[in-house]
């Protein structure tokens, strides 16, 4: 990410976002050029940030059939990163045309740049869509207390909006192929694919933050040392929820075998005191 916003940086100082007419030429191609290797950056990026809350679902999910979906959607999710990487790569023959065609003072043809974008945005929003709505039906099953509910519903929510940032960007693409002023037009596909990139690296990381969270708004996020004797709150509710469920399959199913129970440290120290005070 830190790549991305450098590069961002740069090809901004050179002139993206200002008129074409207003550009010296050298910049003009030199823009183009950081355009094109950005392209499969940025396809990259939101291709791993989906993959990564997949895996996310693998960790807490031992449901066989949940697992095979999970495991077809990243399949398809590595198949797109791969296809368009490759498309974006040998967009143009030869491929340093896609840099210097604008003169028009070189020799050589691209595809329907416009027609791959679009393609690869669809695809990308599918794709989201699968991600967001494959655990629902899981997490649908769980008791959990409304705090938890509340959590839950923004991370996804934030999932929801990577979606809609991905639809405005769509827009942007009408005009980037058949612009004759491209470093102006270019400017908001540039920063809405920056701001869909931050969003989806912010939405994977969401799980793992509830912990620091937790550590320091621990009335707002964390349970109540009632519900972490019983198990029906908070993390424990969710762990406790998870473990039942592995244990009933765990006899049937070897697939859980690399489940990893988000279990709460907090908890499993107040249940061990929990039972030190019945043995007395």
């Amino acid at each position: 990410m830190q790549l991305l916003l450098t590069m961002s940086s740069i090809v901004a100082e050179a002139g993206l976002g200002k008129d074409i007419w207003t550009i010296p030429f050298d910049k003009i191609t030199f823009i183009l050029l950081i355009y094109f290797i950005d392209e499969p950056i940025y396809i990259t990026v939101v291709s791993l940030t989906k993959i990564s809350i997949l895996c996310f679902y693998l960790r807490i999910f031992p449901d066989r059939n949940f697992r095979r979906a999970v495991y077809a959607v990243m399949v398809f999710t590595g198949l797109y990163m791969l296809a368009f990487i490759l498309v974006s790569l040998f967009q143009c023959r030869p491929v340093d045309h896609a840099w210097k065609y604008w003169n028009h003072e070189h020799a050589g043809a691209c595809n329907n740049v416009n027609a791959q974008g679009w393609a690869a945005a669809i695809f990308n929003i599918v794709l989201d869509i699968a991600t967001i709505i494959l655990p629902l039906r899981q997490l649908s099953k769980l008791a959990m207390n409304w705090k938890k509910k509340v959590q839950l519903m923004l991370m996804f929510g934030f999932g929801g909006f990577v979606t809609l940032v991905s639809i405005l960007r769509l827009e942007t693409l009408i005009y980037f192929a058949k612009s004759e002023n491209f470093t102006w037009d270019v400017a908001p596909f540039g920063y809405w694919s920056t701001i869909e990139m931050d969003i989806g690296v912010m939405c994977a990381c969401m799980p793992a933050l509830h912990s620091l969270f937790k550590r320091i708004w621990p009335k707002v996020f964390g349970g109540t040392a009632r519900d972490k004797l019983t198990g029906r709150s908070g993390t424990s509710g969710l762990s406790a929820s998870l473990g039942a469920d592995r244990s009933q399959r765990s006899h049937k199913n070897t697939d859980t075998k690399d489940f990893i129970p988000l279990m709460d440290v907090n908890s499993t120290e107040a249940q061990k005191e929990g039972s030190k005070r019945n043995d007395v």
